[in-house]
């Protein structure tokens, strides 16, 4: 027994493109998008600025190299490599002090995203708790470690 395909009417098609539409522009769309731009601002910056701090580090080392093999002087050297390294950790500590603000900024601002949503305050709150639980599971961890690590001296 053959089976009757059923096409959808064009009244059904309207119906579904209707609904989904009605999906993607319901004002409850609105905090997504300001997110997703607020992510993108920050990433554009963060990003940027890090490119930066590379390019940096690509001529700085250049220079390093190129005054490694023109000095006759170990000292001079040494101290062209200390300085070299000083300049680097400095950059290390502005890329993590950007990633720090973001990370800040961001979480200050996914307040205002989603501010009558309960299940985004619930999930913060979950959150919160969940890495407090991880750290005083880590508390735990530590303690109970040391008297392993005693008992390792005394063998």
């Amino acid at each position: 027994m053959s089976e009757m395909l059923q096409i959808p009417d064009m009244t059904e098609r309207t119906k579904t493109a209707a609904a989904l539409f009605g999906a993607l522009f319901n004002p409850g769309i609105g905090p997504v998008l300001k997110a997703q731009a607020d992510l993108l601002v920050e990433a554009e910056t963060g990003v940027t600025d890090w490119l930066r701090r590379c390019h940096e580090a690509v001529v700085d080392t250049q220079q390093l190299v190129s005054h490694l093999r023109t000095s006759k002087d170990p000292f001079d050297a040494l101290k062209v490599q200390q300085e070299w390294m000083s300049r680097a950790f400095l950059r290390m500590a502005a890329d993590t002090t950007a990633y720090q603000a973001a990370t800040r900024q961001l979480t200050e601002r996914a307040k205002t995203w989603f501010p009558q949503s309960k299940a985004f305050t619930e999930s913060v709150a979950a959150a919160a708790s969940a890495d407090s639980m991880a750290s005083q599971a880590a508390a735990v961890t530590r303690a109970a470690a040391k008297p392993l690590r005693e008992a390792n001296k005394l063998a």
